[in-house]
């Protein structure tokens, strides 16, 4: 699946700065976004982000707006979250999962919840996440 690039994208600037986005702002829901993060003069635009889950911070996550639920790869992130103490709840889940295009449903280990939000923001929300086998 490819990502969508340049003006093609939804731009979520960081609401702390008061300075304009550098490149116009879509609405359009269906499409992929990136985040342009301001810090002092210094503009960084990527399409992956920090979040805080469960009161962990995670970084380097994707967002995948056409997603129909949140993946959580065990190998990597799963783990690393329950050693650094995710406050969380978790359960075992029957849920299938298919990658895109795909015909056999990846291997799920469960599902949890946990509150989510950006990196020095305190808004938020509960979400839930699919934790799949392997590195995602």
């Amino acid at each position: 699946m490819s990502k969508l690039r340049s003006q093609e994208t939804n731009l979520v600037a960081d609401r702390n700065h008061s300075e304009k986005p550098t490149r116009p702002v879509q609405h359009s829901p269906e499409l992929a976004f990136t985040v342009e993060q301001l810090t002092g003069h210094e503009r960084k635009i990527s399409d992956l982000v920090t979040l805080i889950v469960g009161s962990v911070a995670v970084s380097d996550v994707l967002i995948a707006s056409g997603a129909t639920c949140n993946v959580m790869p065990r190998q990597q992130t799963w783990e690393m979250l329950k050693l650094k103490g995710i406050d969380c709840e978790s359960c075992k889940s029957a849920r299938e999962l298919f990658a895109y295009g795909g015909r056999e449903p990846l291997p799920t280990l469960g599902i949890f919840s946990a509150d989510v939000s950006p990196t020095g923001n305190n808004t938020g929300c509960r979400a839930d996440f699919l934790v799949v086998k392997g590195d995602g």
